[in-house]
């Protein structure tokens, strides 16, 4: 009978690249501090929106986070005016 073990050599490709790993870790770490950052604020308030970017140093990418609390129309009403009082800018 044929032997039916799976061969190994495809591994490699199933593992993600440097690039990858980097940008899930500092994914994770920066959902981790705007999370820690969001509930400081929610005493004080009564939605926030965090919106971070860092570059990442092994692929040159940038990664954006997104996190928030608290009531979601006020801050996508609140985001919606600041991009709107900011357009100019751009």
């Amino acid at each position: 009978m044929p032997d039916l073990e799976e061969d190994d050599s495809d591994d490699a490709e199933t593992e993600l690249p440097p690039s990858a790993v980097e940008a899930s870790k500092v994914e994770e770490d920066l959902i981790a501090k705007c999370n820690n950052a969001i509930a400081v604020l929610m005493e004080h308030c009564d939605s926030v929106q965090v919106i971070c970017t860092r570059v990442l140093p092994i692929s040159g990418g940038t990664i954006r986070v997104g996190c928030g609390g608290g009531n979601w129309f006020a801050r996508l009403g609140s985001v919606q005016s600041w991009l709107k009082e900011n357009s100019d800018l751009a």
